[in-house]
This record gives C-alpha cells, structure tokens and sequence, in this order.
C-alpha cells in the first residue's frame, strides 16, 4: 500500500473533501507544519492532491517549486517532505520530479538521482543538445568527427568537419 493511503486517509482530520480535489493538512503527518507563527492553524491547506497524484504545495516561489520556511531557513518543499517521510537524500543526489511538476511534494513521483542525470532529464538546453545526433550543417556527431571544446559557460560539442572547412575559408 502506497504511503498516501497508509497514512493520509488514516485520519479524518486529515482530509478535507473540497471542489477541485482533495486538500490535505499535513499537521499531524509532518509534526507542526500546518503551524502558522503564532502556532495558529492555517486558513488554507498545504497540499492539494490532483487527479494525476501530485501533492501540489501552496505556496510556491517564482521557479515554481514549493516552497516552506522553517525558522529563518527557506527549504525547497519536496526536499523537506522527503526527509520527513522517506528519509534522507543520499549524498551526491538530489531529486528529480518523474511528473515533471515542480510544486509537487509527493515522494512517490521523485526520485534521487545525479545532478548530470537530473539536467539531461529535463528539458533545458542540456537535455536538448543530448539528443542532437547532427550539427546545425547536418555532419553527424561520432566519435571521429566530435571534438569538445570549453568557453566560460562550460563544455561543448564541435564538429571536427564544420572545423575543418572553417579553417580552410579562413586560410
């Protein structure tokens, strides 16, 4: 049985039936975090489960993650939910989201990884350039006709061919 049956639905307290889904106070779950400063509960829940499975956290910051505030420490969500419900992040990990939803703080839908496996995951320039089987002039990217190079923003591929007639406009 997955943690969000064993656990979540174990309390009526816990679970709040609203439009849009379910809402979830995770106080009792992850011991004071529905605790506002003042120790007053909370006017609004801190997850929202959707129809896909993902806790989606409330709030989020500007990159999208969720974001909660322990003391004066800001903790990215999913990496605190994790701790509390899994355990630790082995070291030299962090963790990639299999749902590719950035609020969401489900420990099932993450997964600790590489930060190299995590980049070529996702969908930013790395993750794009990984899969480029041919420069922009349509040579293809072997091993023979590959060279890497590094400029100030970190490594790149170079066609050793596009080199080559380069060199020879050039002189």
């Amino acid at each position: 049985m997955r943690f969000l049956e064993r656990t979540l639905l174990s309390g009526e307290d816990l679970v709040d039936q609203k439009e849009g889904g379910l809402l979830l106070l995770l106080k009792d779950v992850l011991q004071g975090l529905t605790e506002g400063r003042e120790g007053a509960r909370r006017k609004y829940p801190l997850v929202r489960i959707t129809k896909s499975g993902c806790w989606e956290w409330n709030p989020v910051c500007a990159s999208g993650y969720g974001m909660y505030r322990k003391g004066s420490a800001l903790m990215v969500a999913h990496r605190f939910v994790y701790d509390k419900l899994i355990g630790k992040i082995p070291e030299g990990k962090e963790l990639d989201h299999l749902c590719r939803n950035r609020r969401c703080v489900n420990p099932n839908h993450v997964e600790p990884v590489t930060h190299r496996e995590n980049l070529l995951r996702g969908i930013g320039p790395s993750a794009k350039n990984k899969v480029k089987t041919m420069c922009p002039n349509g040579h293809k990217y072997t091993k023979e006709n590959t060279g890497i190079s590094k400029n100030k923003y970190g490594y790149y591929r170079r066609c050793r061919a596009c080199d080559r007639k380069r060199s020879r406009k050039n002189g």
